[in-house]
């Protein structure tokens, strides 16, 4: 018996050619993607990535930067009606070849994607031994995007109805959210998996913290809140405090900004992810400002939560309805979204006493190593796949 993992993944790389890839993609996705590799093996069982992605034409001959031989690369396209069915042809034909020429009774397929030309191949190709199939859905289709041109909107509402039909057929699911069942199929079988934490060699290494640092990594979309933290941190007067900010977005421009106003603000762009978790474990607190507004939030787990609680630094969420009541138990949060209250709240941590703050932090870091790891999360998807 052999298991397949349809998706994106991308193998180790320099940083690089890894920052140009990720400009281009979701650095988490790769990274949940290679906590399942590392789940299952931990499990017994070595998961196969088969991977298609679109990229830039700067890497199309790069096939060194993907797991193995197996993996489709090819050019990124303007989304154009004859690009479009182009992308669906080539994905398609390319996924099932390849597994039609390797797959046996009992395999069984762990497809990363609710694409519609991953998800028809594999159908096909699985007819014929009617193979397992069980779908991690880490977004639904229709809030992945809200951009594009009308033919763009008109091919998404087309596929969605596609996806929806064909999963009918799908033997089982892993879902961020419980919410998220709501898409699903009547009576489908499934199991939650908002995340899969992966320690990294830094887990372990006592870190000094900087008092008075606040971090933010992550995408800088406004949606996501990053204006309303730099204007709740410009409401906090206490000059030994600073605000560090990685990562790129929509409000990139508008970070440069107000860094270039307040001294204590530092912008470090995109760095590596190495780099990122260092700043994490010396921070005094690590904040996600996305607050509970739009309805995407209940069908989504934003991944910078684990990594935070993981790193052993307290942590402040707003409370969001994607997030299991028991992570609370973890961390500092709020329901008030209005600035003045962000700022109170982060004054009011920082303010509290460090060994308090230490003790929670501690408290979130092995709650995440303890429950969250690899090996449990992948575990609860190979029993859901066994008992269906």
């Amino acid at each position: 018996m052999a298991f397949y993992l349809i998706g994106s993944y991308i193998n180790s790389i320099d940083d690089s050619t890894m920052q140009q890839l990720n400009a281009m993609s979701d650095p988490a996705a790769n990274i949940y993607q290679e906590s399942l590799i590392k789940g299952f093996f931990n499990c017994g069982i070595e998961l196969i990535p088969y991977s298609f992605k679109v990229v830039s034409k700067k890497l199309y001959s790069q096939y060194s930067l993907f797991y193995k031989s197996w993996c489709s690369l090819y050019p990124n396209v303007s989304i154009k009606p004859r690009s479009y069915i182009k992308n669906f042809i080539e994905c398609y034909f390319f996924l099932y070849k390849s597994l039609r020429s390797k797959l046996q009774r009992n395999d069984v397929i762990i497809l990363y994607s609710l694409n519609i030309a991953a998800i028809i191949s594999t159908l096909v190709a699985c007819r014929k031994y009617h193979n397992k199939i069980c779908v991690i859905i880490t977004d639904l289709p229709l809030h992945m995007s809200t951009n594009g041109s009308i033919f763009y909107h008109i091919m998404k509402w087309v596929a969605n109805k596609i996806i929806k039909s064909c999963m009918r057929k799908i033997t089982c699911f892993g879902i961020l959210s419980e919410y998220m069942s709501e898409y699903l199929p009547k009576h489908a079988n499934y199991v939650v998996i908002e995340g899969i934490y992966s320690p990294c060699n830094l887990v372990n290494i006592p870190q000094p913290k900087i008092d008075g640092r606040i971090l933010y990594s992550g995408t800088l979309a406004e949606r996501y809140g990053i204006k309303n933290l730099l204007l709740a941190f410009n409401l906090l007067k206490n000059e030994n405090y600073s605000l560090i900010i990685c990562g790129r977005g929509d409000s990139e421009e508008y970070v440069k900004n107000m860094a270039t106003k307040d001294r204590r603000i530092q912008y470090l762009g995109s760095i590596p992810h190495d780099e990122i978790l260092q700043l994490q474990r010396t921070a005094s607190l690590l904040v996600n400002p996305r607050t509970p507004e739009g309805i995407y939030t209940k069908y989504s787990f934003p991944s910078k939560t684990m990594e935070y609680l993981a790193s052993g630094t307290p942590t402040l969420l707003y409370e969001l309805p994607g997030i299991p009541k028991e992570y609370y138990h973890y961390c500092y949060s709020l329901n008030d979204q209005s600035i003045t209250a962000l700022a109170e709240k982060v004054d009011e941590v920082l303010s509290l006493s460090i060994e308090e703050r230490t003790k929670l932090g501690e408290k979130a870091q092995q709650f995440i190593l303890d429950t969250k790891n690899a090996t449990i999360q992948c575990t609860k998807i190979l029993e859901l796949i066994k008992k269906t």
